[in-house]
């Protein structure tokens, strides 16, 4: 999980896109049985930014 701070509106907008599943592979909830979490898929150790992309 980041430890970046994630805007509440970029938070808002992601479940707007990507309601109760996954928006990389498009799995449910419902068959992972955890709620999802926000993430990238560049990792900020390689200089991803949320900040820089909102």
């Amino acid at each position: 999980m980041t430890k970046t701070y994630i805007p509440q509106a970029l938070r808002q907008s992601v479940l707007q896109h990507a309601p109760e599943h996954c928006g990389y592979c498009q799995t449910q909830t419902v068959v992972i049985g955890i709620p999802m979490i926000l993430d990238h898929i560049v990792p900020e150790a390689l200089g991803r930014s949320w900040l820089a992309s909102a």
